[in-house]
């Protein structure tokens, strides 16, 4: 990535993981509500779903075409280039940015046949060309769950390997900092842990204990003593429920207390200076 700073490079991994967070979010819904979708018409006509002969009406309602375009159009569009801008370098490209390009193409695809579906096929059925109308149901019928899926799955490979690059940003201010503060507006979609679970992933040995300690160390060196002395706060909760390794709780909770007493007289510092 050609960056005019760290900063500037800290603030394009930050906009990287918010982007693909709401992005899976978002698509995961709709993929939810399409797999309900196929499982009522399957009740209704009591078939399997491999075995469904369904109108061009009924597969067309299958997607809500207007809240996919947006999602391709706008918020995958956006992290695509990001993603670009990030993970593309002259000695190639990450996985990330491959399945993030190939999730936008396959959602373009499967936005092209909902066309078709809404409009071409209807337009068959009326004239005396029926046997295209029903050749190109066929077709949409097959690529409509095949492509439903493989988004789905290339999501799912996109944050398997996020998720092995976060702990490289684990000690990076802007990120850490972006992550306490504003993490689980998206995450708590993803994990049912939302912020912590993705502490447990960049801080393996430490755990959400560590993740709020780097956050108040952080605050602490920026100035910022009432949101460390918080999540300071936070990381002493965590460190006290017993879970960490006694070889790693030991020198956390040092490390914790010394960061307290370094918070306190910075404000008592600043007090008197006022």
């Amino acid at each position: 990535m050609k960056s005019s700073g760290i900063n500037d490079h800290a603030r394009v991994m930050w906009d990287v993981v918010e982007s693909f967070y709401r992005c899976m979010a978002d698509f995961q819904e709709q993929y939810e509500t399409y797999e309900r979708l196929v499982g009522e018409l399957v009740k209704k006509y009591g078939e399997e779903r491999e075995k469904l002969h369904l109108d061009a009406s009924e597969v067309a309602t299958l997607v809500d075409q207007e809240r996919l375009g947006t999602l391709r159009d706008e918020a995958l569009f956006k992290l695509k280039e990001l993603s670009h801008l990030l993970f593309r370098t002259d000695e190639g490209n990450d996985d990330f940015d491959r399945y993030v390009s190939e999730a936008y193409h396959e959602m373009s695809v499967l936005r092209e046949e909902h066309y078709s579906i809404e409009h071409y096929i209807p337009a068959y059925e009326k004239s005396k060309e029926k046997d295209i109308a029903e050749t190109m149901l066929s077709e949409a019928a097959d690529l409509f769950p095949l492509k439903m899926r493989t988004i789905n799955q290339l999501f799912e490979k996109a944050k398997t390997r996020l998720e092995k690059l976060l702990p490289k940003w684990k000690r990076d201010t802007v990120f850490v900092r972006s992550l306490y503060l504003f993490g689980n507006d998206f995450l708590e979609k993803i994990y049912a842990d939302g912020i912590e679970s993705l502490y447990g992933i960049m801080y393996p040995k430490l755990g959400p204990a560590g993740g709020y300690f780097e956050a108040a160390k952080s605050f602490h060196e920026s100035g910022f003593y009432d949101r460390a002395r918080i999540a300071l706060r936070k990381a002493k909760a965590k460190l006290k429920n017993g879970k960490l390794k006694k070889a790693a709780m030991e020198p956390l909770g040092k490390k914790i207390e010394k960061l307290a007493k370094s918070i306190e007289s910075a404000q008592s510092g600043r007090l008197h200076q006022a």
